[in-house]
């Protein structure tokens, strides 16, 4: 049995078409949650996407899968409260859902689907998941700068850091001793491990 690609990619596309309901209403739900307290489950919403990335790369449209690729990054940084939702967010989330819509509708019709749009959602789904990767940094920085200061010279204790006597580990089966031109190989039973006082 001989497997058509493109009826594959034109099920697929289909499939990705009748995505787009609870795609949109994932998105409205974000957008109502906002950055007010704990956003909505996205189990659904990020198996959705999931989907749309491997399915896509598994047709070879390429755009598709890089698109989706961006918004499921995006949804993992909400998940793992890296990225607060705000409107930044959730607008780059709707025109990622509207490029899907596009794209399906351009596919199933036969036309071409332009890469400008591509560009356009990647840029702005890149531009959130930076903010998130900023964010993070100046709350670590903040915290940091915030912390009461540390007086290490009182804490600092030498002694805490030297190995016990007879901890030398000889792991190492030889050590080559270069002299001139010739090396000489030492075997761990030559080696004197000096005993502590």
């Amino acid at each position: 049995m001989k497997v058509d690609m493109l009826d594959i990619t034109h099920d697929f596309i289909n499939e990705l078409k009748d995505y787009i309901p609870a795609l949109r209403e994932n998105t409205d739900n974000l957008k109502d949650t906002g950055s007010q307290g704990e956003p909505p489950d996205l189990t659904e919403f990020h198996r959705l996407v999931h989907t749309i990335r491997g399915a896509s790369t598994l047709v070879q449209l390429d755009n598709l899968s890089k698109v989706a690729a961006e918004l499921e990054e995006v949804l993992e940084n909400i998940i793992a409260h890296r990225l607060d939702i705000d409107s930044n967010v959730c607008k780059a989330i709707a025109d990622a859902i509207d490029y899907f819509d596009t794209f399906a509708k351009a596919s199933l019709g036969g036309n071409d689907t332009d890469e400008a749009p591509t560009a356009i959602v990647i840029e702005a789904l890149l531009a959130v998941r930076e903010s998130s990767v900023q964010n993070a940094g100046l709350d670590l920085l903040s915290n940091f700068l915030s912390s009461p200061a540390q007086n290490w010279d009182d804490e600092f204790d030498p002694e805490a850091d030297a190995l016990p006597a007879g901890c030398l580990d000889a792991t190492v089966d030889c050590l080559i001793a270069e002299d001139n031109d010739t090396a000489d190989i030492i075997a761990d039973e030559d080696l004197e491990v000096p005993e502590a006082a």
